[in-house]
C-alpha cells in the first residue's frame, strides 16, 4: 500500500507542477500581450492626434480657398456688370 500512495502523491505532484507551469506561462503571455496593446494604443493616440491637427489645417485651408474664390467671383462679376451698364448707356 505504501507504495501505491508514492505514486499517487508522485502523480499529484507531476500534476500540480504542470499545472503551476502552465499558469506562468499563460501569465506571461498575458503580461506580453498587456503591453502590446499599450503600445499599440499609444501608437493609435499619435495617429488620432496627428489626424486631428492635419483636419484642422485642411479646414483652415478650404476657409482660406473660399474666401479667395468669394472675392474672385465679385472681381469677374464686376466687369460683367459695368459693360452691361456701359453698353446700356451708349445705346440711348
Amino acid at each position: 500500500m505504501p507504495r501505491r500512495n508514492a505514486g499517487v502523491w508522485a502523480l499529484v505532484a507531476v500534476l500540480v507542477l504542470a499545472t503551476g507551469g502552465g499558469f506562468w506561462w499563460l501569465q506571461q503571455r498575458v503580461d506580453h500581450l498587456t503591453e502590446e496593446l499599450a503600445r499599440r494604443q499609444q501608437s493609435n493616440d499619435a495617429l488620432v492626434q496627428e489626424t486631428r491637427v492635419l483636419s484642422r489645417d485642411a479646414q483652415d485651408t478650404v476657409k482660406e480657398l473660399q474666401a479667395k474664390v468669394g472675392a474672385l467671383d465679385g472681381q469677374v462679376g464686376e466687369p460683367a456688370t459695368s459693360r452691361s451698364r456701359w453698353s446700356r448707356s451708349t445705346r440711348t
